[in-house]
């Protein structure tokens, strides 16, 4: 029979996950459960590639429609689990506590660091080797004995600066991030959130979105990821 880790990642795979990681929470006092699991999808080659220059409409529908799939992959894992005798809880859209400034008690590319799928970027984003910064994250806590990764991926960003330069906030301070370094460490997020209202206002109407995605579309990384083979136009 196959282990409860391998069930899991087997399940969400088959489900439509393109990443899937498992953490060690029990150091993480925000945590109440000591494994955390990361799932995360990609988003797709024409997507990003239209948002280099600013958000769209295009982004904005598949924004919504990835949360909306995150949402019931973290739910199905959720249901497995507790259905196997642990337990749970999916940290979708509704389940995620929320406080001051737009924070989350703990962010589901806390979990990914944990679980190795990426570092954080000097955009305060989460980079995968795989899709650079084009990924949406979300989580699942529980208390089954999964098999965790290891150390957390090294940053290898380096020298780069393109999110920084690119920025249309200038909101990026381009810091390298640290375990204890705070968000304010890495960007301002009021001007990041102002002129993402702004430029979705602008560029389809929509005044409130809160999206931009000009730094993670020029990340070298997502780049690579958009040159690949079996990336097309969509």
């Amino acid at each position: 029979m196959k282990d409860i880790t391998t069930q899991v990642r087997e399940l969400l795979l088959a489900q439509g996950a393109d990443l899937v990681g498992f953490g060690d929470l029990s150091d993480i006092s925000e945590s109440d459960f000591p494994c955390g699991i990361s799932i995360g999808i990609k988003l797709s080659g024409c997507i990003v590639k239209e948002i280099e220059n600013g958000p769209t409409a295009g982004y904005h529908k598949a924004y919504h429609e990835i949360n909306a799939k995150l949402n019931a992959l973290a739910s199905c894992a959720e249901e497995m689990l507790v259905s196997s005798g642990y337990k749970a809880l999916a940290n979708t859209t509704k389940n995620v506590i929320v406080l001051p400034e737009n924070r989350t008690q703990l962010p589901h590319k806390t979990v990914a660091v944990r679980s190795a799928l990426g570092w954080i970027g000097k955009s305060n984003l989460l980079i995968t080797p795989q899709y650079g910064g084009a990924v949406r994250l979300t989580s699942v806590l529980t208390d089954a004995p999964l098999e965790t990764a290891g150390e957390p991926m090294r940053s290898l960003c380096g020298d780069c600066e393109i999110c920084r330069q690119l920025c249309p906030a200038q909101a990026i301070l381009g810091n390298h991030w640290q375990p204890e370094s705070d968000r304010d460490d890495m960007f301002r997020m009021k001007d990041c959130e102002a002129t993402a209202n702004r430029l979705s206002d602008k560029n389809f109407g929509v005044p409130d979105a809160g999206i931009c995605g000009v730094c993670f579309a020029n990340c070298p990384f997502t780049q690579r990821y958009l040159r690949c083979p079996d990336v097309s136009g969509g």
